[in-house]
């Protein structure tokens, strides 16, 4: 079992490859806290940023279940 700044690590990296899927050049993500992300996207008004916020999620959810699938 994964425990403490290990599983926190293994958060972190599956966040950057959920983030990752969403960037372009000119994109910005950066970690600003010890969990907490930025994104910046420039040319995105705010209904694509919303549409973005949702993708993610999305894909965030996806994820979490088939990790869940794992650990069972």
């Amino acid at each position: 079992m994964i425990e403490g700044r290990e599983k926190t690590n293994q958060l972190r990296g599956s966040i950057a490859d959920i983030l990752k899927q969403f960037f372009r050049e000119g994109n910005t993500v950066a970690r600003i806290g010890s969990d907490d992300f930025t994104l910046f996207f420039p040319d995105f008004d705010v209904e694509k940023a919303e549409m973005l916020k949702n993708r993610i999620n999305e894909v965030d959810i996806k994820h979490n279940q088939s990790s869940l699938k794992e650990t069972l």
